[in-house]
């Protein structure tokens, strides 16, 4: 489980320095900087977050984090044969926050979604991989991902996420609610 995360960890952190890209949960709100030439749609929406140790029991008793930063979408669709169409939402952000203590931290979340959908069905199946990792000059630190089966409607109006590899405690996956993993 250790080697597994050590390799989510360097995924994630390889990814965001080489300016890759990983996964949303769902289409999001932003400013769209359009199409690139090979037709992938890309999103760029401001965040904010709060975590608490209440909800995520890896915290210092009593903590309460303030994080924003800026998170970059793109969504790669392609039309295959038989009908099957591939989909590829890339999901990368990165920024700071702050505890109760005036402590500071950075944050990165990345998170992968490789699905598919054969028509004329409005379901798509694939896999998510997800991962937010958080440090700084104070006691609270963080690293929750997982890497989950996923299944839900073209309209997102319900999103089943089946667990393959946990670590950190990152959401609940009956409801998707966050825990450690605020986006």
């Amino acid at each position: 489980m250790k080697l597994l995360s050590t390799i989510l960890t360097s995924l994630a952190l390889a990814l965001f320095a080489h300016s890759a890209v990983a996964v949303g949960k769902g289409p999001s709100a932003g400013k769209a900087a359009g199409a690139n030439a090979n037709g992938a749609v890309t999103t760029l929406t401001p965040v904010t977050f709060t975590i608490t140790a209440l909800q995520c029991p890896s915290l210092p008793a009593g903590t309460v984090l303030q994080g924003s930063g800026e998170l970059r979408t793109i969504v790669n669709t392609h039309n295959a044969v038989h009908g099957i169409t591939r989909q590829t939402t890339t999901v990368q952000a990165k920024g700071s926050a702050t505890d109760q203590a005036g402590n500071t931290y950075v944050w990165v979340y990345t998170n992968q979604l490789n699905e598919t959908n054969t028509a004329p069905s409005a379901d798509w199946y694939g896999t998510d991989i997800d991962h937010f990792s958080l440090a700084g000059s104070g006691p609270a630190h963080i690293n929750a991902n997982f890497v989950a089966d996923s299944h839900h409607d073209t309209a997102y109006s319900f999103f089943y996420l089946t667990p393959r590899s946990v670590v950190g405690d990152p959401i609940d996956f009956a409801t998707i609610a966050p825990h450690c993993d605020p986006l």
